[in-house]
């Protein structure tokens, strides 16, 4: 739908939090995910935090 998924995206915001991964959201209705990661993040923290934020998407949406 072109509806913008607000709710979604709280809900992956709430996994995410819960795995330790701490994001903001973005957009008039908050229905964006915003990324802020430094430009010396070490591989094995950004595979980290792309792991907890892969499995945020699927507990939430399924």
């Amino acid at each position: 739908t072109k509806e913008p998924a607000t709710e979604e995206t709280a809900r992956i915001q709430k996994e995410a939090l819960r795995r330790g991964l701490i994001f903001p959201t973005a957009g008039l209705y908050g229905n964006v995910v915003r990324f802020l990661v430094p430009l010396v993040t070490p591989d094995d923290a950004l595979e980290e935090g792309l792991s907890i934020l892969e499995e945020a998407f699927q507990s939430a949406l399924h």
